[in-house]
C-alpha cells in the first residue's frame, strides 16, 4: 500500500528532500492541498518551486500553511504563473510575514494589482519578515502610483535589496524604484551613534 501523496513530502518519506520542483504540472488547488500537509511539516526543504501549476486563490491557504511552519529551512519559494489574484496574493504575503527562513520569493504573473489591500499586505510582509530580501513581482498590474507606494515601503524596509519588475515599466517608474533600492544595498549600514572627534 502506497502512502498518501502528502506523506511523501513529509518528515518520514520525504525527510531527505531539500529541493522540490514541480513547475508546469497541473497540480491545481486540490492537488496542492493534498501535498501541503507534508510540505508544511518537512524541516529540510530549502527550495520549493510550483510555477504555472494552475493554483488559484483557494490554494493560497495551503501556501500560507507552508510558510507558517516555524521549523522550516525553506529559503526560496517560486509561485509565479498561478492565477491567485488579489485575494490569493494577500494570503501569501501574510504567510510570508510569519516566515523565519524565506529569503527569496517569486510571485510574478499571478493576476494581482497594486490596489490598497494588496500593497498593505506587501508592506506587512516586508516590515515583518526581515529575512526576505528578494521579491519578484513582475508581470502583474503595477501603475506608477503603485511603484511610488512601493518605493515608500522600501524606505522602511532596508533589508529588501532586490525587486523583480516588468520590463515594460516606464523609465520614470524604474528611476523611482532604482533610487529606493539604491539605498537598500546589501551590507549597507545606517548611521549609528555620534561620530568620534577627529584626530588633530
Amino acid at each position: 500500500m502506497y502512502p498518501p501523496s502528502g506523506a511523501l513530502l513529509g518528515q518520514g518519506y520525504g525527510s531527505n528532500l531539500a529541493i522540490v520542483k514541480l513547475d508546469h504540472n497541473k497540480i491545481g488547488t486540490k492537488g496542492l492541498k493534498m501535498m501541503s500537509e507534508g510540505l508544511s511539516q518537512n524541516p529540510n526543504i530549502v527550495q520549493l518551486s510550483l510555477t504555472y501549476c494552475e493554483i488559484t486563490a483557494d490554494g493560497a491557504e495551503s501556501i500560507f500553511n507552508v510558510l507558517l511552519y516555524q521549523q522550516s529551512k525553506l529559503a526560496e519559494i517560486a509561485l509565479s504563473g498561478n492565477p491567485m489574484g488579489n485575494d490569493g496574493i494577500i494570503k501569501v504575503f501574510h504567510g510570508l510575514a510569519a516566515s523565519k527562513s524565506v529569503a527569496v520569493i517569486y510571485v510574478g504573473d499571478m493576476k494581482y494589482d497594486d490596489s490598497e489591500p494588496v500593497m498593505e499586505a506587501l508592506k506587512f510582509s516586508m516590515t515583518r519578515n526581515k529575512v526576505c530580501s528578494n521579491y519578484d513581482i513582475r508581470h502583474n498590474e503595477m501603475t506608477q502610483e503603485g511603484i511610488e507606494r512601493l518605493a515608500a515601503i522600501l524606505s522602511e524596509c532596508q533589508h529588501v535589496s532586490k525587486i523583480g519588475v516588468s520590463e515594460w515599466l516606464s523609465a520614470e517608474c524604474l528611476e523611482i524604484l532604482n533610487a529606493a533600492l539604491g539605498k537598500n544595498k546589501p551590507g549597507k549600514k545606517g548611521k549609528k551613534g555620534k561620530k568620534g572627534k577627529k584626530k588633530k
